[in-house]
This record gives structure tokens, sequence and C-alpha cells, in this order.
């Protein structure tokens, strides 16, 4: 490594430490104190409030910054009081304050309001009766029966947030941490103990071991020389603080037959099908209970849609071209573009079963079996895992959530059970 590819990268790592300093103390913390100030003075709700708002707690609490941009802020409360929770993750979005003062004024009926917002996303009318009631339950903070103007105003407005509307649909699932509450536009969901990434790791170790999200952008200004140099440094650094452990293969073994029991419940989560839209290592974490982990869950919600919203919204989008036609940044949800219509087409082009095999099953059993040298492992059947998650990925497009689970995810699972089953 050259003299002046180490001296910038120190350089970088200078700017950069103070940079983290700075904004872990304000991240979030201005939000937090006018939202506080706004529950005690009788104009906002929620159950998440008493202990959030409480002085004792939020002046001796240890907060993480997880994301810290100005419109959407991101914060891990460690040892949450209460409810054997541990730590929480706290999520709000600036917007959310003049749209609840539209809501509030506009004296919105939140049961009619969830019932339409539900049955344009899942056209599913038993499922939305279920959701309705849950959410009536939720909404009602002080738990005295009744919804007044300032409970449904909070909440019709959350519901704008994509986010926070499919984790009230999928609240109490196995599929996602469990909602918290929330306190005006703040809403919470318990922790994962570690993200798959923590874990497996990225091709690209400077964005693993970056602390906050959205510094990637910071780093494609860092000249390619330095950030050639600092990768070694970089992977070191991965190995030795963030990543958790070094997985076996019965920590692998575990881990993929997670993503298939995940895969078989949002293919039919209470009769609709369900898309994960942006699939990576980091939208995926592991739930533990007194140190035995439990199950996987899904960690970015505002990418999850049910087939008629995605249906939705892919054939409201202009195109010139394929490339044109997916949902918001998401590729992994696309559909193909009429060239005459200028329009996208309604149905998906893509399938969650075939892009989990390529981008990431594959991934977790293509390195070079180096890593893995006790006798367990030597004998594993490596080369049947990987040529069976190729076949995977070029299985074909189902027409429907049954054949998509009987033709498509059980075949592949047992496969992959039969093969692994003594490693599990």
């Amino acid at each position: 490594m050259g003299l002046v590819a180490i001296l910038g990268w120190i350089l970088v790592l200078h700017f950069l430490f103070i940079f983290i300093i700075e904004h872990e103390s304000k991240c979030g913390e201005q939000h937090i104190r006018y939202t506080c100030a706004q529950v005690k003075a009788n104009r906002i709700s929620g159950s998440l409030c008493h202990k959030l708002c409480d002085d004792q707690y939020f002046t001796s609490s240890k907060r993480q910054c997880l994301a810290g941009n100005p419109s959407k802020q991101i914060l891990q409360f460690l040892d949450w009081p209460g409810d054997d929770l541990g730590d929480i993750v706290v999520k709000f979005r600036t917007q959310w304050y003049q749209d609840f003062t539209d809501h509030l004024a506009a004296k919105f009926n939140l049961t009619h309001h969830a019932k339409r917002l539900c049955l344009q996303e899942t056209q599913n009318v038993k499922l939305c009766d279920v959701y309705v009631a849950t959410l009536m339950t939720l909404t009602d903070s002080n738990t005295d029966g009744q919804i007044d103007d300032i409970e449904a105003a909070t909440v019709s407005t959350l519901l704008k947030n994509r986010e926070f509307f499919m984790l009230t649909l999928l609240h109490k699932s196995a599929l996602i941490p469990e909602l918290v509450g929330f306190c005006g536009g703040m809403y919470a969901v318990e922790s994962v103990d570690y993200t798959v990434e923590q874990v497996v790791g990225t091709t690209d170790h400077l964005l693993d071991v970056l602390p906050i999200q959205g510094l990637d952008v910071f780093v494609s200004a860092i000249p390619e020389s330095i950030l050639e140099s600092a990768q070694p440094l970089a992977h070191l650094y991965f190995d030795t603080f963030k990543r958790k452990f070094l997985p076996s293969r019965r920590d692998e073994v575990w881990l993929t037959n997670q993503f298939f029991v995940v895969l078989k419940r949002l293919a039919d989560f209470n009769g609709i099908h369900i898309h994960m839209c942006d699939i990576h290592w980091a939208n995926f974490g592991v739930m533990t209970r007194r140190g035995t982990r439990t199950r996987l869950v899904l960690l970015d919600f505002d990418s999850l849609f049910p087939t008629a919203a995605a249906n939705h919204k892919l054939q409201s989008t202009s195109c010139d071209s394929d490339d044109d036609c997916a949902i918001g940044d998401y590729d992994d949800c696309m559909s193909r573009c009429d060239s005459n219509l200028k329009t996208c087409g309604a149905e998906l082009n893509t399938q969650n079963l075939n892009i989990l095999c390529r981008n990431l099953l594959i991934k977790i059993w293509m390195p070079a079996l180096e890593h893995h040298e006790d006798d367990l492992d030597r004998s594993f059947p490596y080369t049947q895992v990987v040529e069976l998650f190729e076949k995977c990925t070029s299985l074909p497009l189902y027409e429907d959530s049954k054949s998509y689970i009987q033709d498509g995810i059980e075949p592949i699972h047992d496969s992959f059970q039969a093969i692994t089953g003594h490693y599990d």
C-alpha cells in the first residue's frame, strides 16, 4: 500500500470519526423532545408515549443511531424498560408533522379509511375485516374503548407510511419483529439480535463496516485507489468487530431452511401473496430467546407488496423499456413494458424464489470450504446444494400461490432437507 493511499485512508477515517460522533449525539433527539412536548400538551397520543417521554428514562437511556437522514431517522434504544423486550428500534419521518395537522383538521373516519386502504392493497374482504379490528385495538392507546380525534388522526397519518401499514397488516405474525407501539409519528419494533448481513457480510466490506446507513454516498466520492487499498482493512475490521460469528455449516443449513419458511409464509399470508421487492442480506434479521435462535424475520417492511398492490403500482407506471417497469427503486419486483401503450404490465415477471436462490442462497454455499475445516464439514455435500440452487434460479413463474408453493418452493426445500437433513 503506497504512502499516499495510507495517508488518504487515515484522513478519511479521521473525518468519518468526527462525523459519527457529532451524528450519534443528535440523531433523533430533537424529534423526541418535540413529540414529548406535544404529548404533555395532550396534542398527540400513542401507546409508546408513556415510556418514551419519561424524563428519567430519556436522560439515562442508551441510544444508537441506525439512520440519520433528516427526513427519516432510526434509533435503537438499548434495554427498553419492561415487557421483557430488550432493545427496540424507533423510526420516524419528519413529514408526519404536516400530515398529522391535515388529518386532524379533516377528522378522518379511521375505520373507513383503514378498510379502504386494506382493500386497495389486498382485495381480501375477510382479511381486511380482521385488520380493521386489530388496528382499532392498537389505536386505542389509552384503552378507554373509544377512538378520539387525536388517536384517529395519529394512526391515519401513520398509515400514509407504507412501512407502518405493512407492520400493522402483519401484526403478531412470525414474519416480523413485534410492533412495540407508537407515539405520534414515532413507531417502534422489537430489535433483532443480528441481521444476516452481520454474519454473512457482503462483497463490499467498506459498506459492511459503515456504522450509519446512507454513508455509501460519502464513500462513492472517495478516489478508487484509496477505496481499493482500504478494502483489506475494512475486511479485517468487519471480521474483528462487526461480524457476529463465522457461520458453521449447521448455521448455514438453519438459515437456508428459515429462508424457505419465510417464502412459504409470504406466499400464503391469510389468503394473500406478499412479495419482497428488495431482497438482500440486511433486510433479514434473526430473533433469539434465551440464547436460542427462534426464527428469521423481515426488516424492510416498506418494500413488501401484496399482489394487488404490486399489480396496481406497476400498471400505473409509464415506460419506454422494461427497465422502467420496477416498483420504485426495487428491481426485485418488475413487469414488462407495453411499447405500444407506453405503460407497464400489471403482472410481475419476477419471483422471490428465483431471486432468493440466485442472490442469497447460492452465495451462502458458493464460498470455498476453507473456513469450514472441522470433520463434520469435510463430508458436506456442497456440490449437490449448489446444483440445487442453480436449478432453482431457472424455475418458471407460477400463476398462483398454490402452484408456487407446491411446485416451486416445497420441492426445492424438500430436496435441500433431503441433502442436508442430518446437519439441521
